[in-house]
């Protein structure tokens, strides 16, 4: 009976080792497949809601979530592959789009080798914006100075100073009487002189007939 007793334990011994293998097996496995997806590639995307004035929120999923394999989401379609409407760039656009009963879809980058991206690169100034409308900044139109031109300068008339003949006074009357009188003096003492000169040149030639 003993042998067989120990043959049974033996049993035992191998089947509780067998399972602890097992277990551990399946453990290692476990956390290699954890390990695997913790390290998958993460992407960041704006994910679509319902909401005109904020038709984006910034998630960031797995790589897998967003590569458009449908066989990587369980068989159903990620992000990529069930989120295909157009862009909403503004409040308006995404108003416009709810009330046409339109859904607007997510923005995800490229993800190589599987797509370039959705609504991209139309949306990717949204995505860097953390999901929000990018206001284009407005400019205010140059403003120019009318030009300045200065007043005519017009010179101020010139007027001659009047020219006042000094006073005639008595005295000067006497003077300028003199003067006058001096002068005619003068021109008959000329005349005189003149024709005391013809008179003697005619005498000198009458002497000169007689003698000849």
């Amino acid at each position: 009976m003993r042998p067989r007793t120990h043959r049974i334990q033996a049993r035992r011994v191998g089947v509780l080792v067998s399972v602890t293998l097992m277990a551990l097996a399946g453990a290692s496995i476990g956390v290699l497949s954890a390990s695997a997806q913790g390290n998958e590639d993460k992407v960041t995307i704006c994910h679509r809601t319902n909401s005109a004035t904020n038709p984006y929120v910034s998630i960031t999923v797995d790589q897998s979530a967003v590569d458009g394999v449908s066989g990587n989401s369980g068989n159903e379609a990620d992000h990529f592959g069930e989120h295909k409407g157009p862009l909403a760039s503004s409040e308006a656009v995404a108003q416009n789009l709810k009330d046409n009963g339109i859904e607007w879809g997510d923005i995800i980058p490229p993800v190589p080798p599987f797509h370039n991206g959705l609504n991209w690169p139309a949306g990717q100034a949204i995505l860097e914006n953390d999901c929000n409308f990018v206001t284009p900044p407005t400019t205010a139109p140059p403003t120019t100075a009318p030009p300045t031109t200065a007043p005519p300068t017009t010179a101020p008339p010139t007027t001659a100073a009047p020219t006042t003949a000094p006073p005639t006074t008595a005295a000067g009357q006497a003077q300028a009487g003199a003067a006058a009188a001096q002068q005619a003096a003068a021109q008959a003492a000329a005349q005189q002189a003149a024709a005391q000169q013809a008179a003697a040149a005619a005498a000198v030639q009458g002497q000169a007939r007689v003698t000849g």
